[in-house]
């Protein structure tokens, strides 16, 4: 990232709190929460995989990178069915039921 493009980012968050405070509050919350989150990848690593984790020539098999967001997805889906459903969507669905 180069300078100008840092920049840009942080005047594009500054204005977010400007127009948002308690949405811009929210998104940091939750960074500091997930900060301090337990973090894994479903892979599977080979012996050789383990050299290259964080290093020169660092990266996975591209099954192995399907097969993970593969589990994300999954992982969404089960974890309660509303993820990523607008506030408008779940009004609809509570006046429909």
């Amino acid at each position: 990232m180069t300078n100008d493009q840092f920049n840009a980012l942080v005047s594009r968050l500054e204005e977010q709190a400007r127009r948002n405070s308690a949405g811009y509050q929210f998104k940091v919350l939750l960074l500091a929460l997930l900060g301090n989150a337990y973090r894994f990848m479903p892979i599977r690593l080979q012996s050789g995989d383990l050299t290259r984790i964080h290093g020169i020539d660092e990266r996975i098999a591209l099954s192995d990178y399907v097969g993970m967001v593969q589990f994300y997805a999954a992982l969404m889906r089960n974890s309660g069915g509303h993820l990523g459903r607008s506030s408008a969507a779940k009004t609809e669905t509570q006046q429909h039921n």
